[in-house]
């Protein structure tokens, strides 16, 4: 009886209501994913067009390093590896200290902790750099292999 009434509240939920902290994801992805944060004042910025097209490049790379990608933007939305989410980014732009008018790309290890934070939109080169050398990543490809 209480999860059909908690199914029921759920779906009976106004959305915005469901328009979820986005650092509850976070903290859901530490120990399971690396993330990269892409903060942009819209979708329209050229950084963040420049940042978009960097990761696209990147491809398999992207997965076989378990990076996962949070685009957040100043009206509140988030898209998560491409897609639209009901999340709200607040927290996000809170939690990092970015001003809603800047451009940033942070990465953060699965551990949860930034390992890189740049202003600048970062190439899949430096990305995958940086992660190979965590040792986390190292016991990962000595596993794979």
């Amino acid at each position: 009886m209480l999860t059909r009434c908690l199914v029921v509240a759920m779906i009976f939920t106004p959305a915005a209501a469901l328009a979820s902290d986005a650092m509850h994801l976070l903290a859901q992805l530490t120990w399971e994913q690396r993330v990269l944060l892409v903060f942009s004042p819209h979708g329209g910025h050229a950084d963040y067009r420049r940042q978009v097209e960097l990761l696209a490049e990147a491809g398999e790379g992207l997965r076989e390093r378990d990076l996962t990608v949070v685009e957040a933007f100043a009206d509140g939305g988030v898209v998560i590896d491409g897609q639209a989410r009901e999340f709200s980014a607040s927290s996000l732009y809170r939690r990092f200290a970015v001003e809603r008018d800047a451009f940033r790309a942070i990465l953060l290890g699965k551990d949860g902790t930034v390992k890189l934070d740049s202003d600048d939109a970062v190439t899949s080169a430096e990305l995958f750099a940086l992660i190979d050398a965590m040792p986390m990543r190292r016991l990962e490809m000595q596993r794979d292999d």
